[in-house]
């Protein structure tokens, strides 16, 4: 019963996903090309992070989560523990950029790459969010909650879409 629901919640939960993919397929496309590249190579600087510090917390929280599913006070006490512990590098990461972004890829990369340190000064907040959230966005399907998974994923493609048009004007 609990697997005939996987799709009905799966796929407008992939479609969400896949619009604000597209969302920032268009956003890029209205960029001159080196303005695009710039572009690129800050969210590949600030992903780098969050893909190997995030994936492996990710990996160790969905294991335990799963094995306290019923033990709520548990699985809470996990899951505020994991959040404070990402909390920590992602914040020190978004003040770095915030504050030396254009200086750093004007240091590291040479001049011409300076548009990257102004986008990443703006778009580390979201990269640092996103890897607070990231070990932790897998609970409502181990707790078979899939709407919930649902509600998260098209708030966060409306964001980035709502993000990406303010950033078009």
């Amino acid at each position: 019963r609990d697997f005939r629901r996987l799709p009905l919640v799966n796929t407008p939960m992939n479609l969400a996903d896949l619009g604000s993919q597209a969302a920032l397929v268009w956003f890029l496309a209205s960029m001159s090309d080196g303005a695009s590249a710039c572009f690129a190579q800050a969210v590949v600087l600030l992903r780098a992070p969050m893909l190997l510090l995030g994936t492996s917390v990710s990996q160790v929280y969905a294991n335990r989560a799963a094995q306290l599913v019923h033990q709520p006070a548990e699985l809470r006490r996990l899951t505020f523990k994991t959040i404070l512990g990402m909390s920590v590098p992602a914040m020190a990461l978004a003040a770095v950029f915030s504050l030396l972004g254009p200086w750093l890829f004007t240091t590291i990369y040479g001049q011409q790459w300076r548009l990257s340190g102004d986008f990443s000064r703006y778009m580390v907040w979201g990269f640092a969010c996103n890897m607070i959230g990231s070990p932790v966005s897998m609970l409502p399907t181990i707790l078979r909650k899939n709407f919930g998974h649902l509600l998260q994923v098209v708030s966060l493609g409306s964001a980035r879409v709502l993000a990406g048009a303010y950033a078009m004007n």
